[in-house]
Order: structure tokens, then sequence, then C-alpha cells
């Protein structure tokens, strides 16, 4: 369309100019082509020429204005001697994506574990100073030696229950023991046994008469807390014996305990 009104133009305008050039040359110029367009009819048509030429001029040129591109909205672009219209493109900005913000569960705050701390234990494998604390010590006897004198125990100043008393590693290991009058060997192992922590078992236990001189009972007991505490398999060694070193197993005087590793019978030492 606008390449047709673009044609029509070029010779309308033309055609428009001519006319006017007549129409001025016919009043101001004298002549036989002047006298001619002196005649009223020849001027009326040279103006109606012209007049209508102008308005036709005037409505293609209007038509050819409205035809051409909006030069705000559009961009011309000239490829290979023609005229391409190109549409202006407005960017759009693509919404970002949006991570979700996780709020993290609170974990809950770590409970201090309390430090294990050795059992305590008062008889065989106790520290010197829970050893003390039970026991009542005999000040006519070296310190830490002699614990309990009990009237009517045993002979003379000899009536202390704990007598010979020694540690190792800070913790009593050996000591002897003595029973009242008249405790049979059943009772003197119960007696005993209360020396050690719950977990003791007895691993072996028999009387040793091989030497008629120097009788015993003997027994082997085991605890794996003594093992943790002691550093050692556990193992604690029992020797009951009677007066005279003699064995009387209605009338069990004494024991010794000691750190004397026997795990079976046939190990078992003289008494």
């Amino acid at each position: 369309m606008t390449t047709l009104l673009t044609i029509l133009f070029i010779p309308i305008m033309l055609g428009t100019f001519v006319s006017l050039v007549f129409l001025i040359w016919g009043i101001v110029s004298p002549g036989k082509l002047g006298a001619t367009l002196h005649r009223p009819v020849t001027r009326k048509l040279a103006a109606g020429t012209f007049g209508t030429m102008f308005a036709v001029l005037f409505i293609v040129s209007s038509a050819l204005a409205s035809a051409l591109p909006d030069s705000s909205a559009k961009t011309t672009v000239s490829v290979a001697h023609k005229t391409v219209v190109v549409p202006r493109k407005v960017a759009v900005a693509k919404p970002q994506p949006t991570t979700p913000i996780s709020n993290p569960t609170p974990q809950p705050k770590p409970v201090p574990q309390a430090t294990p701390t050795a059992p305590k234990i008062t008889g065989y494998g106790a520290t010197l100073s829970d050893w003390n604390s039970a026991h009542i010590a005999d000040s006519r006897f070296a310190a830490n030696s002699s614990y309990n004198p009990t009237p009517g125990l045993g002979s003379g100043n000899a009536n202390d229950e704990y007598y010979t008393v020694s540690s190792s590693g800070g913790r009593i290991t050996t000591y002897s023991m003595r029973f009242a009058s008249g405790t049979d060997i059943s009772s003197a192992k119960s007696l005993a046994l209360q020396e050690f922590p719950s977990d003791t078992t007895i691993l072996w236990a028999q009387a040793n008469t091989s030497d008629s001189t120097n009788a015993c009972y003997q027994m082997e007991v085991h605890s794996a807390t003594l093992a943790s505490l002691l550093s050692t398999n556990g193992n604690v060694a029992v020797e009951f014996g009677s007066a005279g070193d003699s064995y009387n197993s209605s009338n069990v005087t004494n024991a010794l305990f000691s750190l004397f590793d026997a795990p079976t019978a046939a190990d078992a030492s003289g008494c």
C-alpha cells in the first residue's frame, strides 16, 4: 500500500506544479499563449485543474503519512535494498526462582555423661583410705597394720580381727583375719567371701593335708571387679588354718588373703 501511494504521489505532485505554472504564466505573460490563458473559460479550467490536482495531492500525502510506520514503536532495517519493518520487543524480566528458607530443627543439647567411678569397696582390694574408714586401727602396732581389736578374740594382746595388713599400688592386697573360737570351715568360708566384691566366685576349694605338720584348707576365688582394680587376672587365694599350723575343720581360727594365682587345685602350693 505504501509503495502504491508513493508511485501516485510523484506524478500528481508534478501535475499540480505544471497546472500552477500555466495558471501564473497566463496571468502575467503576454503573447498568444497569454491571450489564450486570459480567456475566462481557460482560466477557470486551469484553476479547476490546479485545485483538483492540489486536493488529490493533499489526500495522497495524508494517506501516505498515515501508512508510514511509527518510528517510536518500530525500527526500520534495510536489508538487500528492501525496507523491512521490525517491531520493537520489550524485554520482560523473568521472575527469579526463590529458594525456600528452611528452619533447621533444633537439636537437643548432649547430656554430659558422668565418668564411671570405681566401685567403693572396704574389704579386699580397697584403697587404704576406704579401708581405714571402715576399720578401727590398733595404735599398739605399726600404722596401717592391725585393725579392730576385740577382747576375747585370740590370746593376750593378739586380739585384732585383722593383722599383718599390707597394700600394693595403694590398695589392700594382703592380710590375715581372725575368727572366734569354734568357727567351722563352712562359716569361715562365708565370712571370708564377705571380704570380696559381690561378683566373686569360688574357683576351687580343698583341704591340703599332704604335710601332716603343716595342714590347711585352701580356696581360690575370682572377681572381675578386682581384676580391673588391681590390674590382675582377678584371682585371689585364701588359706584357712587352726592353732599351731594345723587344720581343724570344726575350729578354724584364721585365714590368710593373698594375690596368689592358682587357677586349679593342681596349681596350689603347700600350706
